[in-house]
C-alpha cells in the first residue's frame, strides 16, 4: 500500500508493522505505470505498477528481476487481510518471472511459518524457499494434504480427548496466508472450548480484534489447559501444536509499530465459522509452525510434512522438474543427486476409499505417489487429478434477467477457497457487463419453484 493511501488517523509505524511494509512510488527511479486492463478480473483493489525488484536470499546474494509488474493495494476490505501478499499460485507471474530468468528450475515453493516471536519467547525463523525446499526441516518420511482425519487435545498427563467425535473426516483447504492454525465449523470449536475449560472474552463475540484478527479470544483466568493440540491428516501424519503456540497473550501493535503482548486477554489460533453451507475448514499459516508445505506447480502436486522439533542448519534442495532431479544448494553451488525411480503404487493405494472430492477447486485429490528423492528420502504426495467418475453435473437452471443477492467482494483466504464457497449469487445471472463474472458455485444450485 502506498503511504499516500493511508487512512486518516492511522499511525505510519503501526501500518508498517501490520501491513508488512509500504511501497513508496515517489522514492523509485525505475518505476513505470503498469497496465490495469490486464488485471480488471483480479478482484484486488490495487494500482498496478512496474519496477525493478531485488530479492535477497538467505546467503545475502541479490537477485534482480527487471521491470516486474505488481499491484500496489489501494485499500483492503477487511483487517483480516493484514499483510502484503506474494502471489505464488498456479499462474503466479512472480514464479514465472524467476523461471524465465533461469533463477529457479521448477515452479516450486516451500513454506515454513516458524515460531512467531509475537507469541513465544523461543522464536524460530520461518522460511520461504523458491524452486525447492529445506531438507533440514523434514522430520519424517511422509507428507500429504487436505483431509483432516483426527483432531484431539492431549493433556500433560497423557490423556487424549477427541474433538471430532463420530464425524470421522473433514475436507480442508490449505491457505498459508491465514494467520491461524485452523478454521473450523463452530461445533468443533465449542467442543474444544469445553474440553479446555476456556471462557470467551466479552468483546467481539469472543474473537480477537488485534494482530491475529478473528482468532478465539478468551479470559486469562480460564486459560488453565496445559496440553497440546494434535492434528492428523489422512490417517497418516500427525502434527502437534505445542501449548505455547496454542494459548498465548494477545499480540497487539503499539503506536510506535512494535508488537506488544497484552496479558489481559489470551488468544487461541482457531477461527470458527457459522455458515456451514457456504464455508469449509482451512489449514492456516500458523499450522506450519509444526509442519512444512511444499507446492510444485509443474507437477500439480503439493506436500505437507512434519518438521524437526529443534532448529537445524538450513539445507536447501533445488528441484528440477524438467530433468526430474533434486540438487543440494550450498553456497550458491549445486550438488546433483541421482533420483531413484518412483515407487510403484498398488491398486488399493492408488484408489483409497478414504479419498473423496477435495476442497481445492472441486478437484479430486486422488492418486497417492510415493516419490523417492534426495538419497532415498520418500514423501507421500497426493496428486490432484480430474476423473469423469468423480465430477457430478449440476442441474440446469434457467437464466434470470435481473441480479439478486450480494455481489462478490475481494477474494481473500479468509472468505473463500480457490473456487468460492460463498459470496456468490444464489441464482444464475446473465453477464451483462454491469458486474464482474463470477466463478461457478461450490454447491449444487437449488431449483427455483
Amino acid at each position: 500500500m502506498e503511504p499516500s493511501k493511508l487512512t486518516i488517523g492511522v499511525v505510519v509505524a503501526t501500518c508498517l508493522t501490520y501491513r508488512g511494509g509500504l511501497y513508496d512510488i515517489a522514492q523509485s527511479v525505475s518505476e513505470t505505470t503498469g497496465t490495469l486492463i490486464k488485471h480488471i478480473w483480479d478482484d484486488a483493489n490495487a494500482n498496478w505498477t512496474t519496477d525493478d525488484v531485488v530479492l535477497r536470499d538467505g546467503a545475502g546474494k541479490d537477485i534482480q528481476l527487471s521491470q516486474l509488474e505488481f499491484g500496489v493495494r489501494v485499500s483492503t476490505s477487511h483487517p483480516y487481510v493484514n499483510k502484503g501478499e506474494l502471489g505464488l499460485g498456479m499462474n503466479s507471474t512472480f514464479l514465472s518471472a524467476l523461471a524465465s530468468a533461469q533463477k529457479i528450475t521448477s515452479k516450486t515453493y516451500s513454506f515454513f511459518w516458524g515460531i512467531d516471536s509475537t507469541i513465544s519467547d523461543t522464536p524460530r525463523n520461518g522460511s520461504l524457499v523458491l524452486g525447492g525446499y529445506d531438507h533440514a526441516l523434514r522430520g519424517c518420511r511422509e507428507g500429504m494434504v487436505v483431509e483432516l482425519t483426527g483432531l484431539s487435545l492431549q493433556s500433560i498427563s497423557g490423556n487424549t480427548q477427541n474433538i471430532m467425535g463420530e464425524s470421522g473426516k473433514l475436507q480442508a483447504c490449505v491457505v498459508p496466508t491465514l494467520s491461524t492454525v485452523l478454521m473450523l465449523p463452530y461445533q468443533y470449536w465449542d467442543t474444544m472450548a469445553e474440553i479446555m475449560g476456556v471462557e470467551p472474552s466479552p468483546s467481539n463475540n469472543g474473537t480477537s480484534g488485534a494482530l491475529f484478527y478473528g482468532v478465539a479470544s478468551i479470559k486469562p483466568k480460564s486459560a488453565t489447559f496445559t496440553g497440546n493440540l494434535s492434528i492428523t491428516i489422512n490417517d497418516a501424519v500427525t502434527v502437534t501444536i505445542p501449548n505455547e503456540q496454542l494459548i498465548f497473550d494477545e499480540p497487539l501493535i503499539a503506536g510506535n509499530g512494535r508488537v506488544m503482548r497484552n496479558p489481559d486477554w489470551k488468544n487461541i489460533p482457531i477461527v470458527k465459522y457459522m455458515d456451514l453451507d457456504r464455508n469449509m475448514p482451512r489449514i492456516g499459516g500458523m499450522f506450519f509452525s509444526s509442519a512444512a508445505l511444499m507446492v510444485n506447480h509443474d507437477k500439480n502436486e503439493f506436500t505437507i510434512a512434519p518438521v524437526q522439533e529443534s532448529a537445524a542448519a538450513q539445507k536447501l534442495m533445488g528441484i528440477d522438474t524438467a530433468n526430474d532431479c533434486v540438487a543440494a544448494v550450498e553456497g550458491g553451488e549445486t550438488k546433483v543427486f541421482d533420483t531413484p525411480a518412483p515407487v510403484a503404487q498398488s491398486p488399493d493405494t492408488a484408489h483409497s476409499s478414504g479419498v473423496t472430492v477435495g476442497a481445492i477447486a472441486g478437484i479430486v485429490v486422488g492418486i497417492i505417489a510415493a516419490v523417492a528423492i534426495a538419497a532415498g528420502i520418500a514423501f507421500v504426495m497426493w496428486k490432484r487429478q480430474r476423473t469423469a467418475a468423480n465430477l457430478k453435473s449440476a442441474p440446469v437452471q434457467e437464466l434470470e434477467a435481473g441480479h439478486e443477492g450480494v455481489p462478490i467482494t475481494e477474494k481473500h483466504g479468509h472468505s473463500i477457497v480457490e473456487m468460492p464457497a460463498g459470496q456468490i449469487y444464489e441464482g444464475a445471472v446473465e453477464m451483462d457487463g454491469t458486474d464482474r463474472p463470477i466463478e461457478a458455485p461450490a454447491y449444487t444450485p437449488k431449483e427455483r419453484i
